[in-house]
């Protein structure tokens, strides 16, 4: 770069950056051996290698499509506390990306994406059943009378778009 500054007397590069990229990306490198624009995925583990001295191990996803997890809760570091770490409302995880480190897309219980992605070490796997009891927050409305007597509940972890009508004869 600088040759072609001393020859033209000038440090106006606009004209030759593309020539100045293309031959950089062409001519082969010390450090891979190689040229930029001849690196493949296919070569990019030898290429690493070759590099640091070692492999990147893919590692084992502990986490898959459809497994139900919940959500560790922003807390301080290294502090204690009584109150659980994770939170109420379960997700489902709708994709696992092998980046490094892995990471997850998460949906709700109505299938609705959850904005980001989540690293394994955020999640919580949990064995809970749609034939499992759910707690309840708070009893809204009431309907009905006897046998046909129904509440409107809004469930413990979950926001407004989870409040829905329950039958008496199903509550504890």
């Amino acid at each position: 770069m600088f040759r072609v500054f001393t020859y033209r007397k000038s440090y106006k590069y606009d004209d030759v950056l593309q020539s100045l990229v293309k031959s950089y990306n062409d001519s082969k490198h010390r450090s891979i051996g190689m040229a930029p624009s001849k690196v493949t995925p296919d070569l990019e583990p030898q290429i690493f290698k070759k590099l640091y001295g070692y492999t990147i191990k893919n590692s084992k996803v502990s986490l898959n499509k459809g497994d139900v997890v919940r959500i560790s809760k922003a807390n301080k570091s290294f502090r204690r506390g009584y109150l659980p770490g994770w939170s109420d409302e379960v997700f489902t995880v709708s994709k696992a990306y092998s980046s490094h480190p892995t990471t997850f897309e998460l949906q709700d219980l109505k299938s609705e994406a959850i904005k980001g992605r989540f690293y394994a070490e955020e999640l919580q796997k949990i064995s809970k059943r749609s034939d499992n009891y759910w707690l309840i927050e708070k009893v809204l409305k009431t309907k009905g009378r006897g046998r046909k007597k129904e509440y409107y509940v809004k469930w413990k972890g979950f926001d407004n778009r989870f409040n829905s009508w329950v039958k008496a004869a199903w509550m504890k």
